[in-house]
């Protein structure tokens, strides 16, 4: 009989899995066995079921259900590896890859992870308090010394409010090219759309020479991706995607403004075209059009914001309880919230209504549609604006062209206006970007410098006005400046030594010991040009931290480079005084 076919009760099971009907999984699994006791599938398509669900403990279990039934099941072997090494227990996943292989030498997922797995050969890990880092040799005196104080800032941020307890150590794979950091996650490489992933004790991520400088601020996709494991925990990975992600994203807003997403335009423009995203279709938001799959995000974080500023913080607790105990997100919204996914909506759009300046500010149309020409003369975009001065995008261009032709007295206050209107916006051309370009010009630094601040304020990926805020506040003679502008920058590329150089400096100068350690420590392993200098520098810092042994052996090296050089013999005085 049809329903006595094999290939279709294991379909049927897997349903009732995704439909998280218990007990009539049961009953599919014993007709199953009734027909055939040997039938692994049944069980390997429930663990792959389950794992796709980010179930993996679930998961594991009928991968070890399957190979009891048959032991020679590659599938199931796979299967039961991958999901181990998701878990973070890397010894007994590659044990059931290293099966998996033998069995079926043709699985390229199986391949490529056992092959990145060997190359772990190449990297070293970090032990804290809560986390075990694993990082390339190459990254690790770079990278692991922030990696681990921010890993343990986002632990003493999130947990005791969450009010969650960990399976602990938090494992943490940083990787520094982006193809093994997709093979470590999908088995193949490619997936260029992601930063990082959580599978809830493991922690995968790019590592900063991972992507191109500039295009992610690695500080704050950890922020991102260690947020998740505290939701995870505590739903038993039963979150859905828009709680899931939108609880990371205002957590990663709430510990620094400088990793919001800055998608403002966006939602003023979905308010004014009444185009938000019903709570009931969002979760399919972060798997469909590719152009609503960041929107989406944006949108789930602002739900969590209204969450808490509305019904308060214990109310999002209870919400993550409800998803724990297997409710959907009605049943959730309408236990926790009191209403249904409608009412949500309606309540939802009249608090971004009341948060965002929807009716002040135009950025729906575009340039295009209203000017024929490609390239719009000055005049034609004045007279396009005199007639709704509530385009604020053609306020800017406007702007840059009296920039371009360099009437940057005119631009300034067309600029100070659409920044007062509208501070928000951190894109191309922004008016921090235009403002602190005009002030330079006509010679105003300390306002060049003020709006550069303000950029890297709201903007944590900007590394180009970050660096550029710290040349202008050294030359300047402003320190605070640019130790905050260079940390920003460290944030986004710590392979720049001149940051960790000038940190140092800094940090020595306001006697803050450690700091200045730390800082000429990552400067030695960056390979600096000269190496008698930064062995100096990192002595006179271990003086100051009152590690004078530690100074010795450091300005003994200068000298073994620069036997005659002044700085190092004054030093070295000091170290054996």
């Amino acid at each position: 009989k049809a329903s006595d076919h094999l290939e279709s009760l294991t379909l049927k099971g897997s349903l009732a899995l995704y439909q998280k009907q218990f007990d009539q999984f049961e009953q599919v699994a014993q007709k199953v066995l009734q027909i055939n006791p040997a039938y692994s599938r049944f069980y390997t398509q429930a663990g792959e079921a389950l794992a796709k669900r980010y179930l993996f403990k679930e998961a594991v279990g009928m991968f070890q259900k399957a190979l009891a039934l048959n032991p020679q099941d590659a599938e199931a072997h796979a299967g039961l590896g991958t999901t181990l090494s998701r878990l973070a227990k890397l010894a007994p996943a590659k044990a059931e890859l290293e099966k998996a292989f033998k069995l079926d030498p043709y699985n390229v997922w199986t391949g490529n992870l056992l092959s990145l797995f060997d190359s772990y050969v190449d990297y070293d890990t970090l032990r804290t308090a809560h986390f075990v880092i694993r990082l390339h040799k190459q990254d690790r005196p770079i990278l692991g010394p922030y990696a681990a104080a921010l890993a343990e800032r986002a632990y003493a941020a999130m947990v005791p409010r969450y009010k969650v307890k960990l399976d602990l150590p938090v494992h943490i794979e940083i990787f520094p090219k982006h193809d093994d950091f997709a093979v470590r996650c999908f088995g193949l490489p490619g997936s260029q759309v992601f930063l990082g992933i959580c599978f809830g004790p493991l922690v995968t991520m790019n590592s900063p020479r991972a992507r191109p400088l500039g295009t992610f601020n690695w500080s704050e996709t950890l922020w991102h991706e260690f947020a998740h494991v505290v939701h995870l925990t505590l739903t038993q990975n039963r979150v859905p995607r828009w709680l899931a992600e939108g609880i990371s994203v205002y957590e990663t807003t709430r510990a620094n403004p400088a990793w919001a997403m800055n998608m403002q335009p966006a939602i003023i423009r979905a308010i004014q075209e009444d185009d938000l995203i019903p709570l009931a279709k969002l979760d399919r938001g972060f798997t469909g059009d590719p152009r609503r799959v960041t929107f989406s995000y944006y949108q789930a974080s602002l739900m969590v914001q209204f969450i808490v500023q509305r019904y308060g913080f214990n109310t999002l607790l209870q919400l993550l309880d409800a998803f724990k105990h297997n409710q959907e997100t009605p049943q959730a919204i309408k236990s926790t919230l009191g209403m249904n996914l409608k009412d949500f909506d309606k309540e939802f759009l009249r608090y971004l209504k009341k948060s965002f300046p929807y009716q002040q500010i135009d950025f729906g149309k575009k340039l295009a549609e209203l000017v024929e020409d490609k390239k719009p003369s000055r005049l034609l975009l004045k007279k396009v604006l005199d007639q709704n001065p509530k385009l604020y995008f053609v306020q800017l261009r406007y702007a840059k062209s009296l920039i371009d032709d360099n009437e940057f007295e005119k631009a300034i206050p067309i600029l100070e206006q659409a920044l007062q209107r509208f501070p928000e916006f951190v894109g191309p051309d922004n008016p921090y970007k235009l403002l602190a370009l005009s002030y330079l010009s006509i010679g105003d630094t300390s306002k060049a410098m003020q709006r550069l601040l303000q950029l890297i304020r709201r903007d944590g990926k900007n590394y180009q006005a970050a660096i550029q805020l710290a040349g202008l506040a050294r030359n300047a003679g402003r320190p605070d400046l640019e130790q905050e502008a260079l940390v920003t920058a460290n944030q986004v590329y710590p392979y720049n030594l001149e940051i960790h150089r000038r940190l140092g400096e800094i940090f020595l100068q306001k006697q803050q010991a450690e700091e200045a350690v730390r800082e000429f420590k990552v400067l030695l392993a960056l390979n600096p040009m000269d190496k008698a200098s930064a062995h100096c520098s990192l002595a006179e810092a271990l003086l100051l931290a009152h590690k004078k042994k530690e100074a010795n052996r450091h300005v003994l090296k200068a000298l073994e480079i620069a036997p005659t050089y002044p700085r190092a013999q004054a030093i070295l005085l000091k170290t054996v005084q």
